[in-house]
């Protein structure tokens, strides 16, 4: 994550469409808008656990722990739903190299999911059977966009991104950065995962890709991205396993979490 000021500036990218490709049957990705009512941060923080109420405590401000409190809670809300069961029983543990997974009696129930949030905006994939990474950006002017794009980017992304348009180079970082986030992420590697190992496709207007992974070529890697819009001034990239048999991926509205019964606020 970039941790910048949003801005409005920057092009778009188009809806993603309703189907990727994937092994897995259906994959739900949730928007969840961060800075709401008190109330509803009072409803989600009695779903957290006692290590997450601690960790909430120790926020110094405010809005940092509201937005720690929603995207904890509606994360623990949906797993409870999917799972039928109470949010709170939820157990949750972390990979070696922090990446989130189910623990505990739910370690074997074949759901997975991935979180990434930026600025008031959070962003939560869902797969069954299937591992999956995300990440969200809100598109903005960085000062120091291109020295990182020479740090982080490989050559080939690198060339790509110096043959931009001026007003496409927000959107073509930004397409870059999200989408490789978000497969380091389904790698559970996070950024400990050398970035110049793989190409992905950023031009606005080009699908997103995976180009190369090591020495593989990207119809051979095994994997697969997805760009899409969460909401205006942000762009966010979904990367699943598997790259054979089509399926669902369904984009909900923010902050339509359903509880247990199915119901959404």
């Amino acid at each position: 994550m970039i941790p910048h000021a949003l801005t409005s500036d920057g092009r778009l990218p188009p809806p993603a469409p309703p189907v990727v490709r994937s092994e897995i049957a259906a994959i739900r990705v949730v928007s969840c808008w961060l800075d709401r009512e008190p109330q509803h941060k009072g409803a989600l923080f009695p779903l957290l656990c006692a290590a997450e109420r601690a960790r909430a405590t120790r926020f110094h401000f405010e809005r940092d722990r509201r937005r720690f409190v929603i995207t904890r809670g509606s994360l623990r809300r949906l797993l409870g739903a999917e799972l039928d069961v109470d949010p709170q029983s939820v157990v949750l543990e972390h990979g070696a190299y922090g990446k989130p997974h189910l623990g505990g009696a739910f370690a074997h129930s074949g759901l997975h999911f991935n979180v990434s949030h930026s600025s008031n905006l959070a962003v939560i994939g869902l797969s069954r059977g299937s591992e999956i990474g995300v990440d969200v950006e809100a598109l903005q002017h960085l000062k120091d966009a291109d020295d990182l794009a020479q740090q982080c980017f490989s050559p080939r992304e690198r060339e790509d991104y110096a043959s931009a348009p001026p007003d496409e180079k927000i959107l073509a970082f930004f397409n870059c950065w999200t989408r490789k986030e978000a497969l380091v992420k389904a790698l559970g590697r996070g950024l400990s995962y050398p970035l110049h190992n793989f190409d992905v496709s950023l031009l606005p207007g080009e699908p997103a890709q995976l180009r190369r992974l090591g020495d593989k070529s990207g119809v051979d890697c095994g994997w697969q991205l997805q760009s899409f819009c969460p909401a205006a001034g942000f762009v966010a990239a979904l990367a699943i396993k598997g790259s054979h048999n089509p399926a669902k991926v369904r984009f909900e509205s923010p902050n339509r979490i359903p509880d247990r019964a199915g119901v959404c606020e």
